[in-house]
């Protein structure tokens, strides 16, 4: 990052430092969140839903938003991320269509 600021010659100018000032928000925010893989997991099911075409597709998703829900909550919130998944991804079939007609 810096070298492309350097590069462009804003380091030291109002927008490099809002830069390198958002950089660091973003990896303190990684470093002290709870629940450090938030940030990966739901844009990848995002991602998934999105090109799902099949109900196996839909079904692919939810086994591993559960996965990584079984590895990656605390024990205090993992129940209810469980069945909020469970109830989220209750209808494979509905939620196939609801999302094709985006």
């Amino acid at each position: 990052m810096t070298e492309i600021y350097k590069v462009l010659g804003i380091e030291k100018k109002e927008l490099g430092i809002v830069g390198y000032i958002a950089a660091l928000a973003y990896f303190a925010l990684i470093r002290f969140m709870e629940r450090k893989r938030d940030h990966v997991v739901f844009p990848c099911v995002n991602l998934m839903l999105r090109n799902a075409k099949t109900v196996e597709d839909v079904t692919k998703a939810r086994d591993y938003v559960l996965q990584e829900a079984e590895t990656s909550y605390p024990e205090h919130m993992k129940a209810a991320m469980i069945e909020a998944i469970k109830k989220q991804f209750a209808d494979p079939e509905a939620l196939l269509k609801k999302l094709n007609k985006r």
